[in-house]
């Protein structure tokens, strides 16, 4: 089943365009706040060749779909005329409903991460405690870096930059900024004795931001 065809019988199936109050779409769901959920047709909807999986949790409809969800959902907003979710009325949520889809939005993204993460360290965890690794080698330092890597973040300056008329960027404060923080580890290194493995302006955080369109 196509895109088109299959957006067509979710429409279809949860009482029309005019039943859609918000949509918009995580990794692998597509989200869906309706006028009337008596409307809904689960079952059938489940049984569609395309989805995985469909649930109704705090009152929206969660409907499985997987890595390939964002396209689905560009035609459902075709079809519909649907407008950005960012821009759609939310009069029928309450605020800690949209709150908690605010934070699994932002944190559904990154579980697969951790959760790799999590599993590394319980490997090495179980190689230091079998003595198959040393802890000052550099292969558990390399292992445990990369275990770690998920939770360390980025102190990149974040700022509204405005373009002259060539189009060039005047960001002397984002050059100082920079500097603060490169003079600092020189110190925390040079003075302090830090062992300093590495330094990050962005973190690998961002790439699980980027790739589920947090950042545009």
């Amino acid at each position: 089943m196509s895109n088109q065809e299959l957006a067509a019988r979710i429409i279809e199936l949860i009482g029309g365009n005019s039943n859609i109050s918000r949509a918009a779409h995580c990794m692998t769901r597509l989200r869906l706040n309706l006028y009337n959920n008596d409307l809904i047709q689960l079952k059938e909807i489940e049984s569609l060749k395309g989805v995985l999986g469909a649930q109704m949790q705090n009152q929206q409809l969660q409907i499985i779909i997987g890595p390939q969800v964002g396209s689905l959902y560009n035609e459902i907003g075709a079809q519909a005329n649907l407008t950005p979710a960012a821009d759609a009325p939310k009069t029928n949520q309450k605020l800690f409903t949209r709150f908690l889809d605010i934070l699994s939005g932002i944190f559904l993204p990154v579980i697969p991460a951790i959760a790799g993460a999590g599993m590394l360290k319980a490997i090495i965890a179980l190689f230091k405690a079998a003595n198959l690794v040393q802890v000052d080698s550099y292969t558990f330092q390399l292992f445990n870096m990369m275990a770690d890597c998920i939770f360390y973040l980025e102190n990149g300056l974040g700022a509204q930059d405005v373009p002259e008329a060539d189009g060039s960027i005047q960001d002397d404060y984002r050059i100082h900024y920079m500097q603060e923080h490169i003079k600092t580890m020189y110190d925390a290194v040079t003075r302090d004795g830090v062992e300093l493995m590495g330094y990050t302006c962005w973190g690998c955080i961002n790439l699980v931001s980027n790739s589920s369109n947090q950042m545009s």
